[in-house]
Order: structure tokens, then sequence, then C-alpha cells
């Protein structure tokens, strides 16, 4: 910023002056444009996100949806689970296109700020356009102005108001991101009280690889009264390949944590 006004006061310091007179509103709007788009994608994905994850978890698990009688609640939007495939598939566009109109209007609300934001910053800068190039043929009439003066002073004072703009909407995120920044150099500079790289200690002779429980018995804490082992046994031998085969619940990943 301080190289361009040094520029555009050298070229011409009144051309400046009246373009710096609309440089606080071109700020302003440019701040406005870029804070009111970035929300306009955030809620827009919100909801496509919301709307994507009802059809797709209504017909991946239909299993679920049947097991508790919910197809009339699911597919309110779309009618009642019948009919061939390309009946479903309307059924499910029509599932996806409900739940947008449910939440459409954040999303107008949204857009109109956005389209607003997006119009006052477009006045702002042909307005600075016009104060720019008007005042500039009027300098070169009375003042003998160049035309390349006038374009080094306008196009100065310009890209710096919308630079400034840009950096003024991104001041919350930067705030943001310090913390975060100290919290990740904060785990990077961490020393773990073990040394995964340290050669000291016991170390085996051999190890073989063999897996061997003998009468184990587990419950969860939680869940006292449910016991998931009750004196089970179990060997695998090096080399061996095992699969644990059960229903859920019934203590796969329960051997694989112990």
């Amino acid at each position: 910023m301080g190289i361009s006004l040094v520029i555009a006061f050298i070229r011409g310091w009144i051309l400046t002056l009246l373009c710096l007179s609309t440089f606080p509103v071109l700020v302003v709007a440019q701040m406005f444009q870029i804070q009111f788009i970035a929300g306009a994608g955030g809620a827009s994905k919100k909801v496509y996100e919301r709307a994507g994850s009802i059809a797709t978890e209504s017909i991946a698990a239909i299993r679920t949806v049947a097991s508790f009688a919910a197809e009339d609640k699911v597919s309110r939007h779309g009618g009642s689970w019948e009919g061939d495939s390309r009946q479903r598939c309307e059924q499910v566009e029509m599932l996806f296109l409900g739940a947008l109109k449910s939440d459409g209007k954040a999303v107008t609300k949204t857009a109109l700020g956005a389209g607003m934001g997006q119009g006052f910053s477009l006045f702002t800068m042909f307005f600075l356009y016009y104060c720019g190039f008007a005042g500039g043929a009027y300098l070169m009439d009375h003042n003998g102005y160049t035309f390349k003066d006038v374009i080094q002073v306008f196009f100065s004072i310009t890209f710096m108001g919308m630079g400034a703009g840009q950096a003024a909407a991104l001041v919350p995120d930067i705030g943001k991101a310090k913390p975060a920044m100290n919290s990740i150099f904060t785990l990077i500079d961490r020393v773990p009280p073990i040394d995964v790289e340290s050669e000291e200690g016991e170390k085996p002779a051999e190890v073989k690889g063999g897996i061997e429980l003998v009468d184990v018995k587990f419950r969860y804490p939680a869940r006292t009264e449910a016991p998931i082992f009750n004196g089970l046994s179990l060997a695998i031998h090096a080399g061996q390949t095992v699969a644990l085969v059960g229903s859920s619940g019934s203590g796969k990943s329960t051997i694989i944590g112990l």
C-alpha cells in the first residue's frame, strides 16, 4: 500500500486525492463482498450435504428404514417406495429436492445478501472508475497531466483499495488461525515421555510371533452385567492365518483390542 501511495502522489497528487475520496467506500465494499460470498458458499454447502445425506442414507440403509417401518416418513417428499427402478430413481430425486426446499429460506436470504454485496462492490468500483477517468480527463486539459500519469495514479489507488478490502475481510480468519497455529507448534515441539528411537532397554532374543489367549474373562466397564468372554482360549501360531467370524457384538473387535 505504501508503494502504491508513493507512486500515485509522485505521478499526480491532485488525482490521487480525488481517487482517495472514494477509497474507504471501495474497501468496505470489497470486504462485504468477500464476507457475503463466503457465507453463501458455506450455507449452500451445508444444505446440499444434508440433502445428499438424506437421499443416499435412505437408499443405503433401506433395510434399516424398512425394519422401523419408516418408508413413508423417509419418502414424505417422494411418495412410497414402490414401482420399478425408474420410479424409485424419481422418488430419490424428489427426496433430494424436498430436503433442499426445506432449508431454502436460509439459502435464499444468504444469496440475496451476497448479491447485494456484489452489486454494491461493483457500483463503488465503477464509481471510482468514473471519478478517476473524469477527473483525469479534466486534469489532462487544465493541469498538464499525461495519459500515462492518469493510468498510473488510477490503477495504483484502485488495486490498493481492492487489496485492502480483501485483507480486511480475512482479519477474523487470521485471528482464528493464530491459536490454531500455536496448538500445532505445541504438538510438534512436544517431547514424548517414551523415546521410540532409543536403543536402550531389554531386547528379546527371539520373536516367534505366536499369540495365545488362555481362559480370558472380559467385561466392559460400562456393561458389567454382559460378559464378552467367559473363559476364552485361543492360540494363533506364527505364520497362521485366522479369521474371526461372528455376529455383531460377539467380541471380534475386542479380541483384536486385547
